[in-house]
């Protein structure tokens, strides 16, 4: 059984959003959607997302800024960023604090961002279960080994 990827959507853009969100509901992936950083900040929908798609320039806070506060609120969450204002400077900022991947819009071809958000879940899982793996392995270990036990304080 394949699990639905979990997706969030910030964007300003009324009619992209509203697309987008029917796009993926289509495509039978469970979708939140706000209108600014602040208004996902706020409602924060329960459970865990495996992407966020963020536009680059939001009002009030920017899809960087917004990104940093999403990735401190669930760390494995993927995030793809997307800006009709694309320049080299802005992708290499997104990707290195933290972004997955970058898009300019408009989407010119929706089955290619389709791809990357599939990727984007797919990454999100994996490291979640890389986690709890290690997580197990940490356990049954310090069970077994009296040397990786953690000292009472």
């Amino acid at each position: 059984m394949r699990t639905r990827i979990r997706l969030l959507i910030v964007d300003d853009d009324n009619a992209l959003r509203a697309n987008l969100v029917r796009r993926y509901r289509h495509l039978e992936m469970e979708v939140a959607d706000f209108e600014s950083g602040e208004a996902l900040l706020a409602r924060w929908p329960a459970g865990r997302w495996d992407v966020a798609l963020l536009d680059l320039r939001l009002p009030g806070m920017d899809g960087v800024a917004l990104l940093e506060k999403v990735k401190e609120r669930q760390p494995d969450l993927e995030a793809i960023l997307f800006t009709a204002e694309g320049s080299i400077d802005s992708a290499v900022e997104a990707m290195r604090r933290g972004a997955y991947d970058y898009v300019t819009k408009p989407v010119p071809h929706l089955p290619e961002l389709d791809i990357r958000i599939q990727k984007a879940a797919e990454k999100a899982r994996l490291v979640r279960k890389d986690r709890q793996w290690a997580e197990q392995l940490g356990v049954a270990a310090r069970r077994h080994d009296p040397a990786l036990a953690v000292p009472e304080v």
